[in-house]
């Protein structure tokens, strides 16, 4: 069989027997599909707060804040959010970006860090009766902002194998975050607006 490309509309409609003006409908629909299909592929996964699945103990707390749902991390006790997904399938092996949105109760100064940890289900990888997290991942604390509203945006690249667990595309897995209180020192709780996850 032979494939033929033609870029003349005149060309094609003659071709298929129709008008013109139907075969460049066709041509946009076309091409609105198809970006519109490479968009949902290439598009960062991005978790919210209502879609956390708590731990048993020592997890963050679901707040409103304005009418906006948050998850709160304590300044002094490790508490954690676990969220589920599926890598895309369009991944192509260059390790993840994890982005965290996140404000802070009343603090204006002191830094906030947090750390992030990928555990795959897969297909036969994972007994789901116990947890198997890859080693924990840190975004490095930051100065937090100078209004407790405003929100801070900070990531960490976490590289392809061992350290996101090696998830495979298309496969499910977990991510669980947690605040880095060894490390930062900022008073008061800090809120979770969302976590994004992308290819590097």
């Amino acid at each position: 069989m032979t494939t033929k490309t033609i870029d003349d509309l005149t060309a094609a409609a003659a071709l298929a027997g129709t008008d013109k003006s139907v075969v460049a409908q066709g041509d946009a629909v076309l091409k609105r599909t198809t970006l519109a299909k490479i968009a949902a592929l290439l598009a960062p996964t991005v978790l919210y707060p209502t879609a956390n699945e708590p731990p048993a103990s020592n997890y963050a707390t679901f707040d409103i804040r304005n009418g906006h749902p948050v998850l709160d991390f304590d300044a002094a006790t490790s508490e954690a959010a676990i969220f589920s997904s599926t890598l895309p399938l369009s991944y192509g092996g260059a390790g993840l970006a994890v982005e965290i949105g996140y404000s802070m109760t009343s603090a204006t100064s002191g830094t906030c860090g947090w750390t992030v940890e990928f555990e795959r289900i897969g297909d036969g990888q994972q007994d789901v009766d116990s947890d198997g997290f890859a080693a924990p991942q840190t975004v490095t604390a930051v100065t937090v902002p100078g209004t407790s509203g405003h929100v801070d945006v900070v990531s960490v690249n976490v590289s392809n194998g061992a350290n996101m667990d090696s998830i495979a595309a298309g496969e499910q897995f977990r991510i669980r975050i947690k605040r880095d209180v060894a490390n930062d020192d900022a008073a008061g709780d800090a809120e979770l607006h969302f976590v994004r996850v992308r290819e590097q």
